[in-house]
């Protein structure tokens, strides 16, 4: 089973998993937690998540800053367990809605070919040189 955790300072994390299930419905299939917002306990909540993942599972956290409090937090944690679960950090939305949709196995090479397909799709737009009005369906090309 794929386990999938969203872990993001602020409200990040939740405003991710609200964003993908108002695009695809599938919101429930994510865990998330908004560290640092209310005295929620960042790394019990951390520890449960990843106890939770088992042999037979993909386990996948998102974090939104490399080096940040929450990634050392989960880098940290990882140590101590002997599961296997894949790390992402600086994260966006392309790269969760890939993962999280995706009917394959994630391992660690499908998730460096995603991290390389969303790192193509970060660009600065120029209006100027757009020659086209954009429509929806332009999004899926």
């Amino acid at each position: 089973m794929k386990k999938l955790l969203i872990a993001t300072h602020a409200h990040m994390a939740s405003g991710i998993v609200s964003t993908i299930d108002l695009l695809t419905g599938c919101g429930s299939r994510l865990k998330w937690l908004d560290a640092y917002v209310d005295e929620t306990d960042v790394v019990k909540e951390l520890r449960d998540f990843i106890s939770d993942v088992t042999e037979g599972d993909q386990g996948i956290i998102f974090t939104d800053l490399r080096g940040g409090s929450v990634n050392q937090q989960v880098m940290n944690l990882l140590q101590e367990a002997s599961q296997n679960i894949i790390v992402v950090t600086g994260i966006n939305l392309p790269v969760i809605l890939e993962i999280a949709l995706s009917d394959e196995t994630i391992d660690k090479q499908k998730v460096q070919e995603i991290v390389e397909m969303a790192r193509g799709e970060l660009c600065c737009m120029d209006l100027k040189q757009t020659e086209e009005p954009m429509d929806e369906d332009s999004f899926f090309e």
